[in-house]
């Protein structure tokens, strides 16, 4: 990631996985202050 990307903002509980084929990780969900989240993000390098 670079730094002009939009990033997640800070969570915990989300999941993670990686997708070999498009070289991607994908997460979804986390708690962010306190309130659950049903985002999924795209991260790539």
């Amino acid at each position: 990631m670079t730094a002009d990307q939009t990033v997640p903002t800070g969570r915990a509980g989300a999941r993670m996985a990686y997708d070999p084929v498009r070289e991607k990780v994908v997460m979804y969900g986390g708690s962010v202050t306190g309130n659950n989240s049903d985002e999924v993000w795209e991260l790539s390098p």
